[in-house]
């Protein structure tokens, strides 16, 4: 698939997990809203094979770092679009992002459920 192709399931999904600590915990959207707070994201990186993290602000730099090797794309908020990842510089989602709330916008569905699709996926 193309990172445009790509780009726009993730546009109607959601991105597969949301980066919630320093240490490079990612977890469903869903599961970061409601167990750690996390209600903004800034970035979303996007691998070859489809699998994103979402990740706010203050955390975009290990998010980034958790795949340097395989992320293909990244969107910034407001996400209107996808970039090749050889135009990221790191800091980029910066403080002139206003963020995007992922309440409910993505993936809104139960951490089992999210758990189970994953596990399919074999991811």
């Amino acid at each position: 698939m193309t990172l445009e192709e790509l780009w726009d399931i993730i546009k109607e999904k959601g991105p597969t997990r949301t980066m919630i600590n320093e240490h490079g915990t990612v977890v469903t959207p869903f599961r970061a809203q409601t167990e750690h707070r996390i209600t903004t994201i800034n970035i979303i990186f996007i691998r070859e094979d489809g699998w994103s993290i979402a990740a706010p602000m203050e955390l975009e730099t290990i998010a980034h770092g958790l795949y340097e090797d395989k992320w293909i794309g990244f969107s910034l908020h407001p996400f209107n679009n996808v970039q090749l990842i050889q135009h990221y510089k790191p800091g980029v989602s910066g403080p002139q992002q206003e963020p995007e709330e992922i309440a409910g916008a993505w993936r809104g569905e139960s951490e089992d459920v999210a758990e189970e699709r994953a596990q399919r996926r074999g991811r």
